[in-house]
């Protein structure tokens, strides 16, 4: 798994622009292949929000690399907000017990899932 991280910079953050960004953003990518999902918090007294954007492939997340300039542009215009930065990371763990992580698991390895350990002895499971 892959994630393209964006953090964004406005004056204040709007519930109502919000909204619209929530469902535009959405439907956008939600159409792209491998588009396993998205996650956006925001410092509400700073300003500050950022975006995480998460991909079943590299390549997913890549090509959502080379596409996202112009639609991320179209969705600041009218927030006001501004990109600060961005950039794409691998997944290398996760604590939420992602059963795609949890299958990848080699032959008594470890893994904390939600503060507990698990000792894998199959990694079929």
């Amino acid at each position: 798994m892959f994630a393209r991280i964006g953090t964004f910079l406005a004056r204040r953050v709007d519930d109502e622009v919000t909204r619209r960004a929530q469902m535009e953003t959405f439907r956008i990518l939600q159409s792209i292949p491998g588009f396993a999902g998205v996650h956006v918090f925001a410092n509400r007294q700073t300003g500050k929000t950022i975006a995480i954007s998460l991909w079943e492939t590299e390549a997913a997340a890549r090509a959502w690399e080379q596409m996202r300039g112009p639609i991320v542009d179209e969705q600041l215009r009218p927030t006001g907000h501004s990109e600060q930065e961005s950039a794409t990371y691998e997944l290398l763990f996760s604590s939420t017990g992602d059963a795609r992580f949890l299958a990848s698991a080699t032959k008594s390895q470890s893994i904390l899932v939600n503060h507990r350990t698990f000792t894998t002895t199959n990694p079929q499971f």
